[in-house]
């Protein structure tokens, strides 16, 4: 049977962002899947590599406590969705401080392969439209930088997919925006399906 974790970065709890990880989890649960979502904002997770992180990370230290539940679910997971909305054509800070944090030396690399073979997808919102993001490619360098030099080419992950959710407009609530988000979530539920099938 396979195991999908969703992992999502909103501050909102009823966020576009956490019903698109929702979904994906509701799809793969359909193809008969084990699920599980984690909720950076919800568990109140520490983005910040600090001084803890750092002795960790030169062989001083163990590592940090708040990380081991974490990392727990990921070695439990076959498939891992990371959903996010794009901040500054990036990923906010919560989802970066869990790369810096989580997938961490001698856990996912020098020392540690853990992602090795898993499945990983990226679904992002954006405010903008697709043509906009489109003209100048930074939606393809955001997807370049995190499916394969880090995901693919730095932890050895099997896959890493990547989905564009394009012309979300924060905290609208017209019959357009809802029709917009409606149809996401369907999307993210298909995507959910597939990847628990594969």
């Amino acid at each position: 049977m396979t195991k999908v974790l969703a992992i999502t970065d909103n501050p909102e709890e009823h966020s576009l962002t956490n019903a698109l990880g929702a979904a994906f989890l509701k799809g793969a649960k359909a193809e008969g899947a084990e699920t599980d979502m984690i909720d950076l904002h919800g568990i109140g997770f520490n983005p910040v590599f600090g001084a803890e992180d750092r002795s960790h990370y030169l062989g001083k230290a163990p590592m940090p406590a708040d990380l081991v539940p974490i990392q727990r679910k990921l070695d439990w997971a076959d498939v891992v969705a990371l959903v996010f909305p794009v901040y500054w054509f990036g990923m906010p800070a919560m989802m970066k401080g869990f790369l810096d944090r989580v997938l961490c030396r001698g856990y996912a690399f020098a020392g540690g392969a853990a992602m090795q073979g898993k499945r990983f997808h990226i679904m992002a919102t954006a405010g903008g439209a697709k043509e906009w993001y489109d003209g100048n490619g930074l939606i393809d360098k955001l997807e370049h930088l995190i499916c394969k030099d880090v995901l693919t080419d730095y932890l050895g992950v099997a896959s890493a997919g990547f989905t564009m959710f394009y012309d979300v407009d924060s905290g609208r609530e017209d019959e357009a925006s809802k029709a917009i988000a409606l149809e996401y979530i369907e999307r993210a539920t298909n995507e959910g399906r597939v990847l628990a099938r594969a």
